[in-house]
């Protein structure tokens, strides 16, 4: 009998939403079987916030060009996470940020995808 494989997406969920200041952040979680690869990220977001600056993963800065218009688009994250890992997915705003108004999509390498909309 063959051994059941899981789907990589299985256990891959955007979680923790919290917004300080001029931070909004997720934690992206991986209770799947295997390390997964961040391949591109995307964000809706409320024009009150004014601009984006900066976007962090695990604490580290994969996009400092600023962006004025949402959505915002970035490619080229290839962050990784391993199997019972957690992440933060942190957005940095010029001003305050609102305390809702968000649409992220989460690609993986892989091709899935988990978002969520707060």
């Amino acid at each position: 009998m063959p051994t059941a494989t899981q789907e990589i997406c299985s256990g891959v969920t955007l979680s923790n939403f919290i917004v300080e200041a001029k931070v909004v952040k997720w934690s992206l979680n991986n209770d799947g079987f295997g390390t997964i690869t961040v391949s591109s990220i995307w964000l809706d977001w409320p024009t009150s916030n004014q601009r984006l600056d900066v976007v962090q993963f695990g604490g580290v800065s994969i996009w400092d060009t600023t962006d004025s218009e949402p959505p915002t688009p970035i490619g080229g994250v290839g962050g990784t996470l391993e199997s019972g890992g957690s992440k933060s997915i942190a957005f940095i705003f010029k001003r305050a940020a609102s305390s809702s108004g968000y649409h992220i999509k989460v690609t993986l390498a892989n091709g899935c995808q988990v978002e969520s909309m707060k």
